[in-house]
């Protein structure tokens, strides 16, 4: 439980970590032990982030992140909340 209380962060500091750009396309959902799951807005964003994977995982270290595997799935509004739906 401790490593996803501290893997939180990922989550709650993606567009700190990925960029203003990645962050309009993309919403850091939830994780697990060991993922992080994020939505995308459409495939081709999916498919650079798939290919900028292990950088991502590299930058998250410098926030004591220590998750092992990104997830991406297309959703149709990632950028916005829940509660902003």
């Amino acid at each position: 439980m401790d490593n996803r209380i501290k893997n939180w962060a990922a989550v709650e500091k993606w567009a700190e970590i990925v960029g203003e750009r990645i962050a309009k396309h993309t919403q850091a959902t939830h994780v697990d032990t060991e993922n992080l799951f994020v939505a995308v807005d459409n495939p081709v964003w999916q498919g650079q982030l798939f290919i900028m994977k292990a950088q991502i995982l590299e930058k998250m270290k410098h926030f004591g992140i220590t998750l092992k595997d990104i997830r991406f799935s297309i959703q149709s509004t990632p950028g916005k909340k829940k509660e902003d739906l």
